[in-house]
């Protein structure tokens, strides 16, 4: 049996056995409890719903906003169960690129205070969120009924970051709707989309003037100044106004959501509070979107600008509020390597099997690994249309097994804290107990495409605790002897050049490149649909159907011309020239461009994904770069159906087109960024 450490990032049930009977004081459990903690999923909304009412004095996010944070890739629900009974949760979120994580949303059942189970439910997401070695810093934001929190504050077991005052209003829709036919005292006052926050973050001016602390919070995440951000700090129920030119002086972020007390808005403050009025009158028209009636307004701000920010809209004569919470705190612990045992880990037992995955196991799939591909990982955005698609079959392995866990009379972890929750048996001064895991930590995926002659392995990945113990190339032996059935014949797949041991066996002379692209990242300079506004109109470029395509694989000298390796690449899968791979290669996320002047001049594939680095468009380029300005005319209008603001565009292209497509996107307005990687490989073998 392999050994290896303990996987902390258990993704479907941790259940811990206990043989002691509990103390008298301790009546809301008994030795026959079975505890476990489980990632949440959609399906759990009603059972975390219901732990606890009243949260934060009766403002709570989480009913309203549950459906969209636990669906998004960033975020991590966990929650501990007892007897089938959800009695704690809490959400991660991981900001700043992934460097941050925010705990938020937390709760626990009333009948369960004072027994640990918050504790243990933390501890086991901090050891699950920080295995994977990137992350550094754990931020809460919390009020000033949370004792707990403002003991280890003042003791300095947290770094105090932020500290702001909460000031709360009252207003009904119909005064509300007066405010907002008022007109702006400022032309510089407008609504701020994701460029415009690139801009301030650049700025060492605005961001000394206005974020001092180097963060900005927006409804209750804080985030540092940097670009990966910003598609996070965006959402649908949020708006972010500004006043300024040619910087800004003023920032508010809003966000609207729904809590016991009723329609609400956190509106966040940074900046020069004299243009609060104009930003109020933009705000309630964003708000009217939503809120029929009346709705509390909690404005957050530094402590000597409540005064002006009260004096700034008597005019529009709010009625006061008494909030349950009158301070926020923004603290912050350095979590690198805290969160180690001082003793080993025994390993019981192991057991792997591997098994055919369902759109049912999206998240264990999803939670194996951050940051694949460097944040632009495809999967989490397209694995249920991939996974549902008959020429797609996902596999994963998963790992069954159990740890004892033998310890000194208390569980002592390195920052000083102990985990004795689980009162396990105490045997000659020792306590011991046993947790029974099952967790995925490989997975991939395999399409069959050229008429079920080739597989394509994709959005492969691994477990950053289980790498090196050979799972994933076991996964991968799986998969070939179960495809290997007299029909396929041929194993794709692509590689980028910061795989080392690819690149090795290439230079070795022991892989065989197919096909080498260069990849050049770009993001365009201005907002999109501003950016299509100024572009010409397509003359000889359109977007191309199925019967067209036909054509052009039965015109041997244009896929000679376009296609020197005889592959298209689409979607990050390679197909052979054939009409059976037809469609597969047109499909909901992907736009086929051509060009065709007396023959096919131009071909481009684009495919759309939103990921952790944001909004993301793969184009691959087949031709001549004359027509490019055309082509990306027509991409960008097929991509405002994903996005209107911030995007990153992947161009893909041969290596001796480098200088004539770089002149063009230049001329399209797009910027080259310091793209993760410069060139991807297509490799292929005969399978035996």
């Amino acid at each position: 049996m392999q050994s290896c450490v303990m996987p902390s990032f258990m993704t479907i049930t941790s259940t811990l056995k206990r043989n002691m009977e509990l103390s008298a004081n301790k009546e809301a459990m008994i030795d026959s409890d079975k505890t476990e903690i489980k990632r949440v999923s959609l399906t759990d909304y009603d059972d975390v719903i219901s732990i606890r009412s009243a949260v934060h004095g009766g403002f709570d996010y989480l009913p309203y906003k549950f459906k969209s944070l636990i669906t998004q890739s960033h975020n991590e629900g966990y929650a501990t169960i007892i007897n089938g009974k959800f009695v704690a949760f809490c959400i991660v979120s991981k900001v700043d690129g992934g460097a941050t994580v925010v705990t938020r949303a937390s709760r626990v059942h009333k009948q369960y205070e004072g027994l640990g189970l918050y504790k243990a439910l933390t501890l086991f997401l901090q050891k699950h969120v920080f295995s994977d070695g990137t992350v550094t810093n754990d931020a809460v934001v919390y009020n000033d009924n949370n004792q707990s929190m403002l003991d280890k504050t003042s003791k300095g077991e947290l770094t105090l970051l932020m500290k702001r005052n909460v000031i709360g209003y009252k207003i009904d829709s119909d005064k509300m709707t007066n405010i907002t036919q008022m007109p702006l005292t400022s032309e510089n006052t407008r609504i701020l989309y994701e460029v415009d926050l690139i801009s301030a973050f650049k700025s060492r001016s605005v961001c000394s003037s206005l974020f001092p602390e180097e963060r900005i919070i927006c409804h209750f995440v804080p985030y540092r100044l940097t670009e990966r951000n910003i598609p996070l700090i965006f959402s649908e129920v949020s708006l972010i106004v500004g006043t300024g030119e040619p910087e800004l002086s003023f920032i508010t972020c809003g966000t609207y959501y729904r809590s016991e007390n009723g329609h609400t808005y956190i509106l966040e403050v940074y900046g020069n509070c004299s243009y609060m009025r104009d930003h109020l009158v933009l705000h309630f028209k964003h708000a009217l979107q939503y809120c029929p009636t009346e709705i509390d307004i909690l404005i957050m701000c530094k402590e000597n600008d409540a005064e002006k920010i009260n004096n700034e809209i008597k005019e529009f004569q709010l009625g006061y509020m008494v909030v349950d919470f009158k301070t926020v705190f923004l603290v912050e612990k350095n979590i690198k390597n805290t969160y180690v045992m001082t003793d080993p880990v025994m390993i019981d037992s192991e057991q792997r099997e591997v098994r055919r995955v369902n759109d049912a196991d999206y998240d264990d799939v999803v939670s194996i690994r951050s940051s694949v591909y460097d944040g632009y990982d495809y999967l989490p955005f397209q694995f249920k249309s991939l996974i549902n698609h008959p020429d797609n079959e996902g596999y994963a392995t998963i790992v069954n097994g159990q740890f004892t866990f033998k310890r000194k009379k208390n569980l002592r972890f390195l920052d000083g804290n102990y985990y004795n929750i689980f009162y396990p048996d105490l045997v000659g001064g020792y306590e011991i107990f046993t947790l029974v895991y099952k967790c995925q930590v490989a997975f991939c995926m395999v399409s069959k495409v050229d008429g079920g002659e080739t597989m394509v392995t994709r959005a492969g990945r691994i477990n950053k605790q289980f790498e090196g113990h050979g799972i994933y190339k076991a996964l991968k032996s799986f998969i070939k002897q179960r495809q290997c059935n007299g029909t396929v014949c041929n194993h794709a797949y692509i590689a980028t050049d910061t795989n080392q041991m690819i690149s090795a066996a290439i230079s070795r002379g022991e892989l065989a490149v197919l096909e080498k692209k260069n990849t050049v990242f770009y993001k365009p300079e201005h907002d999109l649909r501003a950016l299509i506004e100024v572009m010409d109109s397509p003359k000889y470029s359109r977007i191309m159907s199925p019967e067209d395509m036909e054509d052009v694989f039965q015109s041997n000298d244009t896929c000679i011309k376009l296609f020197p390796e005889a592959r298209i690449m689409c979607n990050i899968v390679p197909y052979r020239l054939k009409k059976s791979n037809i469609p597969l290669i047109f499909s909901d996320l992907t736009l086929i461009v051509g060009t065709y002047d007396s023959e096919w001049q131009l071909i481009t594939c684009g495919s759309y994904s939103k990921c952790e680095k944001g909004h993301v468009y793969e184009l691959y380029v087949y031709g001549y770069s004359c027509f490019m300005s055309e082509h990306v005319t027509i991409h960008l209008k097929n991509i405002l159906k994903y996005c209107n603001s911030e995007l990153e565009l992947l161009l893909h292209y041969n290596e001796k087109q480098a200088k004539a497509f770089d002149t063009e996107m230049k001329k399209c307005q797009f910027i080259e960024l310091n793209g993760s990687w410069k060139s991807e490989y297509l490799l292929e073998s005969k399978l035996k």
